[in-house]
């Protein structure tokens, strides 16, 4: 589904990510872990578009992907949540996933513009997927809430919805599980299963470890730009350079 392939990227003299390679394979979760500053969204960055890589090499379903633009890549397949969760704040939570479908829109934007029959039919269609992935995650009921008026932990599942709404097959989320509490760190555990169970490939980068360990069947670990470990999650967390640069002594003994 994706690999890259010694991918490096500098911003004048600080090299963010040197000589970076793995895959992901159709149906998983992998997860990307490391210390702040690794650079882990930077590589998402780099995967969706919105960083050019200063070498190397991506590709997406076995096409070379580099340095394409992220509306091109949306309407490939991909799509992706943020760091910083980005929402419409005047639109209403129904109307924020509604924009996540638009790059597969049909109806010319003159026909949109016109209300036509054709248009109109499908904004139906798309009003109503969008009610159904609001229901996915939880949050039908909040679907004419103002999404300014979202608790955090909501915000971040509204990125989710309309992320999906783009039909992606490749899903990358930017620590999604940040601002979260216990109980919605485990009601999104269930999520992402099930959205990999509808046969999306997700790539997540997360500090929350229960997270990470619960749902992913690889983890790929960075340090200062560069790939420090690749494995599944009981390696990783047996993984003594992993251990000293990332997880801590104590960190096998908790999850046990």
């Amino acid at each position: 589904m994706l690999n890259l392939n010694k991918v490096g990227r500098q911003f004048g003299g600080l090299v963010a990510l040197n000589d970076v390679s793995f895959n992901v394979e159709k149906g998983e979760i992998v997860s990307l872990i490391g210390p702040n500053g690794a650079g882990k969204s930077t590589l998402l960055n780099v995967v969706s578009g919105f960083i050019k890589p200063s070498f190397g090499t991506v590709h997406y379903k076995g096409k070379n992907i580099t340095g394409s633009d992220p509306h091109q890549l949306c309407k490939t397949g991909i799509g992706r949540t943020f760091q910083i969760a980005k929402v419409f704040k005047q639109m209403s939570v129904l109307e924020n996933v509604m924009v996540g479908y638009f790059p597969r829109f049909k109806s010319d934007i003159f026909q949109g513009i016109l209300q036509m029959k054709k248009a109109r039919k499908e904004l139906d269609e798309i009003r109503e997927i969008s009610y159904e992935l609001l229901r996915f995650v939880g949050l039908e009921k909040d679907a004419d809430t103002l999404s300014g008026n979202l608790p955090y932990g909501k915000i971040r599942l509204v990125e989710v919805a309309r992320a999906l709404a783009g039909d992606p097959d490749l899903l990358l989320l930017d620590e999604p599980a940040c601002g979260l509490n216990s109980s919605e760190v485990l009601q999104f555990i269930e999520i992402l299963k099930n959205i990999q169970a509808n046969g999306k490939t997700i790539l997540i980068v997360e500090h929350d470890m229960r997270l990470v360990m619960s749902v992913s069947q690889r983890l790929v670990v960075l340090k200062n730009g560069e790939l420090l470990a690749i494995g599944l999650p009981k390696e990783i967390k047996e993984n003594e350079e992993v251990i000293s640069a990332y997880l801590g002594k104590g960190f096998a003994y908790a999850t046990n």
